[in-house]
């Protein structure tokens, strides 16, 4: 078994016996037999681990066995206990367990310089996987199974069985500890473990060595897929501040549905939400993954973070220099001669003697109405954003600064035909309107 195992680090070059390695322990058997290999092949490495607390005093008595283990390796020991119903975790109890592990993980590897991070993943968790991704339609890259390498983390067993390990174990009396939540069909990995595998093995005894090959040409395939979906897909892209517009003349494109998938599948999107995108004839409809949101505009779907509303209100004097709003915004503001005027985007140049302080920035409301410079009477906002041909998205965040009640610029649109530079105007308000660049 040492020989195969470091046969495996060898040949895929996962990493020599002076990187500085941290090993995910549960104690578990996989875990234990992967501190036992690394022990006897000479390679540096530590031990993390954490305490759900699931399991009340079976976790407890977890956390000491791997305690021993660690003295035992006479290595370094990290452990930790989280309460994963606090409410700073999301999702289901084994969602919040890997977010909560896999951040503590790295905050170890930064402090104390560990190169990689090692689980001890093997063949029948690879198999597991597979089958619960095709099941549930997995994404693309997914379907190559659990990758033997994914940046810093490392997977060095997926050679082996989990037979493998049992039979190495009982022949060196290497001593693990059972997780009782392993036994329950609940969960649908351990139900494909105790009687879909089983089953699967008798009927292809060599399913492992296969799943081995097969891996690698998977690799291959899904790695040239992938470059061509992206060649073909950017030619309908435009990654603007803050958001993703897709031009819907992607839907021309003989595999329509796959580039788009490949398009919204990052931002949380999946094949169904793709077949409504390309379905839905109804302009301003909105779909939402966890962490963004998709706008069926005209000609484009835009994509953008979801945003918390910012319903605020702010003053600004006439001494006021840079106000940030909203999500992201901010306004540079300052009186300048009027000989400084220039033509640029998103700056506002108002006639000073006009304006009276403080002014107010505020979120546009239904019914707002402006007289855009140039024209002869009064707009609805709304109404000025349609003829400017704003997507729905950017109209849901239109700003909007008033002067004693009335409205002297509709931010970064049109400013009011009332607050114009006139012959007479010596000194100019100079607004600047932008986004934080971690927003862009």
């Amino acid at each position: 078994m040492l020989g195969k195992f470091n046969k495996y680090i060898k040949e895929n070059g996962l990493f020599t016996q002076n990187d500085p390695l941290l090993v995910a322990v549960s104690g578990g058997l996989d875990s234990s037999v992967l501190v036992r290999l690394l022990l006897e092949g000479g390679y540096c490495f530590a031990i993390a681990h954490m305490n759900f607390g699931l399991r009340g005093l079976e976790s407890d008595e977890n956390e000491e066995f791997v305690a021993r283990l660690a003295l035992e390796a006479n290595t370094p020991f990290y452990k930790k206990k989280v309460d994963l119903m606090e409410p700073r975790w999301d999702g289901s109890i084994q969602m919040r367990a890997r977010q909560a592990r896999y951040e503590w993980f790295e905050e170890i590897m930064e402090q104390h310089g560990y190169r990689y991070l090692l689980t001890a993943h093997h063949a029948d968790d690879h198999l597991e996987t597979l089958l619960l991704q095709l099941g549930r339609g997995g994404k693309l890259d997914q379907m190559a199974g659990i990758p033997l390498r994914n940046k810093k983390m490392v997977r060095p067993l997926l050679f082996a069985s989990r037979q493998d390990l049992v039979q190495y174990a009982k022949a060196l009396s290497l001593p693990w500890s059972e997780d009782s939540s392993n036994e329950e069909d609940k969960y649908q990995r351990n139900f494909l473990r105790h009687h879909v595998i089983p089953e699967l093995k008798e009927v292809f005894p060599g399913i492992h060595e296969a799943l081995q090959h097969q891996y690698q040409r998977n690799l291959q395939v899904v790695g040239f897929l992938k470059s061509q979906l992206e060649k073909e897909a950017s030619v309908f892209c435009e990654q603007g501040p803050g958001k993703l517009s897709i031009h819907k003349k992607l839907t021309m494109h003989p595999q329509a549905a796959l580039l788009l998938q490949h398009l919204v599948e990052p931002y949380g999107f999946g094949a169904s939400r793709v077949q409504e995108m390309l379905h839905s004839a109804q302009p301003g409809a909105c779909w939402h993954s966890t962490q963004y949101q998709c706008w069926n505009d005209r000609q484009h779907w835009i994509i953008s973070p979801l945003q918390n509303s910012d319903d605020s209100e702010y003053d600004i004097r006439q001494d006021t220099t840079r106000i940030q709003f909203g999500n992201g915004f901010y306004l540079n503001l300052c009186v300048v001669p009027k000989e400084d005027f220039y033509v640029a985007e998103h700056i506002a140049w108002l006639h000073l003697e006009a304006l009276q302080f403080p002014l107010r920035l505020r979120p546009a409301r239904p019914g707002d109405r402006i007289q855009p410079l140039g024209m002869d009477g009064s707009k609805k906002i709304s109404d000025l954003l349609i003829d400017m041909k704003v997507s729905s998205p950017d109209k849901k965040h239109t700003w909007v600064l008033e002067s004693a009640g009335e409205i002297a610029w509709v931010i970064g649109y049109r400013i009011s035909h009332a607050f114009r530079i006139l012959p007479k105007t010596k000194w100019v308000y100079k607004i600047e309107f932008g986004r934080t660049a971690e927003q862009s």
